[in-house]
Protein backbone atom coordinates (compact mmCIF):
# COMPACT_ATOMS: atom_id res chain seq x y z
CA UNK A 1 0.00 0.00 0.00
CA UNK A 2 2.82 2.31 0.85
CA UNK A 3 4.12 1.78 -2.50
CA UNK A 4 1.19 2.25 -3.96
CA UNK A 5 0.56 6.00 -2.21
CA UNK A 6 4.28 7.77 -3.11
CA UNK A 7 3.53 11.23 -3.89
CA UNK A 8 5.16 10.48 -7.48
CA UNK A 9 2.05 8.24 -8.22
CA UNK A 10 -0.41 11.43 -8.12
CA UNK A 11 2.14 13.57 -9.79
CA UNK A 12 2.98 14.97 -12.96
CA UNK A 13 2.16 16.95 -16.05
CA UNK A 14 -0.94 16.95 -18.27
CA UNK A 15 -0.12 16.53 -22.09
CA UNK A 16 -1.49 19.13 -24.99
CA UNK A 17 -3.37 17.13 -27.73
CA UNK A 18 -6.83 15.50 -28.95
CA UNK A 19 -7.08 12.26 -28.96
CA UNK A 20 -7.87 10.03 -32.30
CA UNK A 21 -9.91 7.33 -30.98
CA UNK A 22 -13.36 6.79 -29.42
CA UNK A 23 -15.27 5.48 -27.16
CA UNK A 24 -17.00 2.19 -26.02
CA UNK A 25 -18.62 -0.29 -23.70
CA UNK A 26 -16.73 -3.74 -23.89
CA UNK A 27 -17.34 -6.44 -20.62
CA UNK A 28 -19.70 -3.63 -19.30
CA UNK A 29 -16.78 -1.40 -18.91
CA UNK A 30 -16.19 1.92 -20.54
CA UNK A 31 -13.67 1.47 -23.39
CA UNK A 32 -11.04 4.27 -25.25
CA UNK A 33 -9.92 2.65 -28.62
CA UNK A 34 -7.97 3.61 -31.42
CA UNK A 35 -6.52 2.29 -34.57
CA UNK A 36 -5.33 3.01 -37.51
CA UNK A 37 -6.94 1.82 -40.99
CA UNK A 38 -3.96 -0.54 -41.40
CA UNK A 39 -4.74 -2.30 -38.37
CA UNK A 40 -7.26 -4.35 -40.32
CA UNK A 41 -4.29 -6.55 -41.41
CA UNK A 42 -3.79 -7.32 -37.52
CA UNK A 43 -7.37 -7.76 -36.58
CA UNK A 44 -6.37 -10.70 -34.90
CA UNK A 45 -4.03 -9.25 -32.68
CA UNK A 46 -4.22 -5.93 -29.88
CA UNK A 47 -2.53 -3.99 -26.84
CA UNK A 48 -4.67 -3.72 -24.14
CA UNK A 49 -3.55 -0.89 -21.69
CA UNK A 50 -3.72 -0.94 -17.62
CA UNK A 51 -3.80 2.72 -16.74
CA UNK A 52 -1.83 3.91 -13.81
CA UNK A 53 -4.12 5.94 -10.75
CA UNK A 54 -5.82 8.34 -12.91
CA UNK A 55 -7.76 6.45 -15.12
CA UNK A 56 -8.46 5.54 -18.73
CA UNK A 57 -9.46 9.23 -19.34
CA UNK A 58 -6.41 11.03 -18.69
CA UNK A 59 -4.88 12.58 -21.90
CA UNK A 60 -1.96 11.27 -21.47
CA UNK A 61 -2.42 7.61 -21.65
CA UNK A 62 -4.75 7.88 -24.74
CA UNK A 63 -2.27 10.11 -26.65
CA UNK A 64 0.33 7.28 -25.80
CA UNK A 65 -2.41 4.94 -27.21
CA UNK A 66 -2.79 7.06 -30.80
CA UNK A 67 0.96 7.22 -31.03
CA UNK A 68 1.26 3.19 -30.39
CA UNK A 69 -1.86 2.45 -32.62
CA UNK A 70 0.20 4.38 -35.39
CA UNK A 71 3.36 2.85 -34.76
CA UNK A 72 2.21 -0.70 -34.44
CA UNK A 73 -0.76 -0.54 -36.74
CA UNK A 74 -2.90 -2.55 -34.27
CA UNK A 75 -6.04 -1.71 -31.91
CA UNK A 76 -5.26 -0.42 -28.63
CA UNK A 77 -7.94 -0.11 -25.64
CA UNK A 78 -7.56 1.39 -22.96
CA UNK A 79 -10.52 -0.39 -20.62
CA UNK A 80 -12.02 1.53 -17.15
CA UNK A 81 -10.65 -0.73 -14.85
CA UNK A 82 -11.46 1.74 -11.93
CA UNK A 83 -15.11 0.96 -12.09
CA UNK A 84 -16.01 4.64 -13.08
CA UNK A 85 -14.20 6.86 -11.09
CA UNK A 86 -9.86 7.65 -10.90
CA UNK A 87 -8.07 10.92 -9.03
CA UNK A 88 -8.92 13.47 -10.49
CA UNK A 89 -6.56 15.16 -13.76
CA UNK A 90 -6.13 18.44 -12.10
CA UNK A 91 -4.20 16.53 -9.07
CA UNK A 92 -1.29 17.15 -12.01
CA UNK A 93 0.01 20.06 -13.57
CA UNK A 94 2.00 21.44 -10.46
CA UNK A 95 -0.92 21.15 -7.82
CA UNK A 96 2.30 18.95 -5.66
CA UNK A 97 4.61 21.37 -6.61
CA UNK A 98 5.89 23.71 -4.05
CA UNK A 99 3.91 26.96 -3.75
CA UNK A 100 5.64 29.75 -4.08
CA UNK A 101 4.75 31.21 -1.07
CA UNK A 102 4.47 30.16 2.71
CA UNK A 103 0.47 30.73 2.53
CA UNK A 104 0.18 28.20 -0.60
CA UNK A 105 2.26 25.74 0.69
CA UNK A 106 0.06 25.64 3.51
CA UNK A 107 -3.19 25.24 1.83
CA UNK A 108 -1.78 22.69 -0.84
CA UNK A 109 -0.59 20.38 2.59
CA UNK A 110 -4.17 20.85 4.27
CA UNK A 111 -5.52 20.09 0.75
CA UNK A 112 -3.43 16.64 0.66
CA UNK A 113 -4.46 15.83 3.88
CA UNK A 114 -8.52 16.32 3.62
CA UNK A 115 -8.15 13.95 0.20
CA UNK A 116 -5.22 11.78 2.01
CA UNK A 117 -8.40 9.57 2.89
CA UNK A 118 -9.69 9.38 -0.23
CA UNK A 119 -6.84 8.58 -2.34
CA UNK A 120 -6.32 5.53 0.30
CA UNK A 121 -9.78 4.17 -0.03
CA UNK A 122 -9.61 4.38 -3.71
CA UNK A 123 -6.22 2.34 -3.17
CA UNK A 124 -8.18 0.21 -0.94
CA UNK A 125 -11.30 -0.51 -2.88
CA UNK A 126 -9.33 -1.54 -5.93
CA UNK A 127 -7.44 -4.10 -5.00
CA UNK A 128 -7.00 -7.79 -6.63
CA UNK A 129 -10.18 -8.93 -5.28
CA UNK A 130 -12.22 -6.27 -7.39
CA UNK A 131 -9.77 -5.66 -10.36
CA UNK A 132 -8.42 -9.28 -11.00
CA UNK A 133 -12.07 -9.86 -12.25
CA UNK A 134 -12.82 -7.09 -14.65
CA UNK A 135 -9.54 -7.82 -16.55
CA UNK A 136 -10.36 -11.72 -16.98
CA UNK A 137 -13.65 -10.80 -17.86
CA UNK A 138 -12.51 -7.82 -20.58
CA UNK A 139 -9.74 -10.28 -22.15
CA UNK A 140 -12.17 -12.86 -22.62
CA UNK A 141 -14.70 -10.82 -24.20
CA UNK A 142 -12.07 -9.48 -26.24
CA UNK A 143 -11.05 -12.91 -27.00
CA UNK A 144 -14.30 -14.40 -27.86
CA UNK A 145 -16.52 -11.52 -29.59
CA UNK A 146 -13.57 -9.20 -30.82
CA UNK A 147 -11.40 -11.43 -32.49
CA UNK A 148 -8.43 -10.85 -30.26
CA UNK A 149 -6.39 -13.94 -30.43
CA UNK A 150 -3.14 -12.40 -29.36
CA UNK A 151 -3.38 -10.01 -26.81
CA UNK A 152 -0.22 -8.03 -25.49
CA UNK A 153 -0.96 -6.65 -21.61
CA UNK A 154 1.04 -2.82 -21.35
CA UNK A 155 0.77 -1.74 -17.82
CA UNK A 156 1.82 1.39 -16.01
CA UNK A 157 2.65 2.21 -12.44
CA UNK A 158 -0.89 0.57 -10.75
CA UNK A 159 -1.27 -0.67 -13.87
CA UNK A 160 1.54 -3.09 -13.96
CA UNK A 161 0.63 -5.37 -10.96
CA UNK A 162 -2.41 -6.41 -13.46
CA UNK A 163 -0.51 -7.06 -16.89
CA UNK A 164 1.97 -9.33 -14.60
CA UNK A 165 -1.32 -10.85 -13.08
CA UNK A 166 -2.67 -11.63 -16.69
CA UNK A 167 0.61 -13.50 -18.00
CA UNK A 168 0.59 -15.90 -14.67
CA UNK A 169 -2.23 -17.12 -15.97
CA UNK A 170 -2.18 -19.38 -19.25
CA UNK A 171 -4.12 -18.32 -22.11
CA UNK A 172 -4.75 -14.96 -20.82
CA UNK A 173 -1.70 -12.90 -22.92
CA UNK A 174 0.83 -13.24 -25.34
CA UNK A 175 2.87 -10.88 -23.39
CA UNK A 176 3.17 -8.19 -20.95
CA UNK A 177 5.29 -5.28 -20.72
CA UNK A 178 4.90 -2.58 -17.64
CA UNK A 179 6.36 0.89 -17.00
CA UNK A 180 7.78 2.52 -13.97
CA UNK A 181 5.34 -0.66 -11.94
CA UNK A 182 3.65 -0.40 -8.42
CA UNK A 183 2.56 -3.30 -6.30
CA UNK A 184 4.27 -5.79 -8.80
CA UNK A 185 5.77 -8.25 -6.09
CA UNK A 186 8.63 -10.76 -7.01
CA UNK A 187 6.18 -13.68 -5.92
CA UNK A 188 3.92 -12.04 -9.26
CA UNK A 189 6.65 -12.29 -11.50
CA UNK A 190 7.59 -15.70 -10.51
CA UNK A 191 4.23 -16.80 -12.24
CA UNK A 192 4.69 -15.36 -15.34
CA UNK A 193 4.16 -17.73 -18.43
CA UNK A 194 4.90 -15.11 -21.20
CA UNK A 195 7.75 -12.42 -22.44
CA UNK A 196 7.62 -8.88 -20.52
CA UNK A 197 9.24 -6.08 -21.17
CA UNK A 198 10.06 -4.12 -17.64
CA UNK A 199 11.06 -0.69 -17.85
CA UNK A 200 12.05 1.32 -14.73
CA UNK A 201 13.72 4.38 -13.51
CA UNK A 202 16.69 4.13 -11.85
CA UNK A 203 16.34 4.46 -9.19
CA UNK A 204 12.51 3.89 -8.48
CA UNK A 205 11.02 3.73 -4.67
CA UNK A 206 8.23 1.46 -6.30
CA UNK A 207 10.47 -0.95 -7.49
CA UNK A 208 13.81 -0.23 -6.26
CA UNK A 209 17.29 -1.42 -7.35
CA UNK A 210 17.35 -4.68 -4.85
CA UNK A 211 14.04 -5.91 -6.81
CA UNK A 212 14.95 -4.81 -10.27
CA UNK A 213 18.50 -7.15 -9.74
CA UNK A 214 16.35 -10.27 -8.01
CA UNK A 215 13.50 -10.07 -10.84
CA UNK A 216 16.90 -9.87 -13.92
CA UNK A 217 17.93 -13.31 -11.73
CA UNK A 218 14.64 -14.69 -11.46
CA UNK A 219 13.07 -14.16 -15.06
CA UNK A 220 16.80 -14.86 -17.10
CA UNK A 221 17.01 -18.19 -15.29
CA UNK A 222 13.00 -20.12 -16.63
CA UNK A 223 13.54 -23.09 -17.70
CA UNK A 224 12.56 -23.72 -20.21
CA UNK A 225 13.70 -19.82 -20.91
CA UNK A 226 11.35 -16.84 -21.92
CA UNK A 227 12.27 -13.90 -23.64
CA UNK A 228 12.67 -10.92 -21.28
CA UNK A 229 13.82 -7.52 -21.91
CA UNK A 230 14.76 -4.88 -19.17
CA UNK A 231 15.73 -1.16 -19.40
CA UNK A 232 16.63 1.38 -17.05
CA UNK A 233 15.94 4.91 -17.08
CA UNK A 234 18.62 7.00 -15.38
CA UNK A 235 17.92 10.35 -13.54
CA UNK A 236 13.90 9.53 -13.99
CA UNK A 237 11.25 9.62 -11.28
CA UNK A 238 8.42 7.20 -11.23
CA UNK A 239 5.77 7.83 -13.52
CA UNK A 240 7.59 9.81 -16.06
CA UNK A 241 6.65 7.69 -19.37
CA UNK A 242 2.68 9.07 -19.04
CA UNK A 243 3.16 12.20 -16.53
CA UNK A 244 6.93 13.54 -17.12
CA UNK A 245 6.93 17.22 -18.02
CA UNK A 246 7.91 16.65 -21.83
CA UNK A 247 8.59 20.86 -21.68
CA UNK A 248 12.32 19.20 -20.46
CA UNK A 249 14.18 17.72 -23.16
CA UNK A 250 15.48 15.02 -21.09
CA UNK A 251 12.09 13.58 -20.12
CA UNK A 252 10.29 14.32 -23.56
CA UNK A 253 13.62 11.64 -24.83
CA UNK A 254 12.90 9.30 -22.28
CA UNK A 255 9.12 9.34 -22.52
CA UNK A 256 9.68 8.82 -26.78
CA UNK A 257 12.54 6.23 -25.87
CA UNK A 258 10.09 4.41 -23.34
CA UNK A 259 7.55 4.09 -25.96
CA UNK A 260 9.61 3.01 -28.95
CA UNK A 261 11.24 0.15 -26.52
CA UNK A 262 7.79 -1.01 -25.83
CA UNK A 263 6.71 -1.09 -29.20
CA UNK A 264 9.65 -3.08 -30.54
CA UNK A 265 9.01 -5.67 -27.21
CA UNK A 266 5.56 -6.64 -28.79
CA UNK A 267 6.55 -6.80 -32.71
CA UNK A 268 9.03 -9.03 -31.36
CA UNK A 269 6.61 -11.00 -29.16
CA UNK A 270 3.89 -10.76 -31.92
CA UNK A 271 6.10 -11.36 -34.98
CA UNK A 272 9.37 -12.44 -34.63
CA UNK A 273 10.45 -15.99 -36.38
CA UNK A 274 9.47 -18.65 -34.23
CA UNK A 275 12.75 -20.96 -33.22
Amino acid sequence: LLRMSCPACFSGALDKGNPLGSETRIAGLDVYVTSQEEAQDKINDAVVIITDVFGWRLPNIRLIADKMAAELEMRIYIPDFHDGWSPPSWLLDGWLDPAPTFWGRVCQWAWLVIRLPQVLFWIATRGDRAVVPRVERFLRELREKHNAERIIASGYCWGARYAVLAAGCRGQVAGFAITHPSGVKLLDLQRVQQSGALLIPDPDPAFPPSDVLQAKTLLWSQSPPIFFRFHLFPGMVHGFAVRGRSSIPAVREAREEALQITCEFIRDVLYRPQD
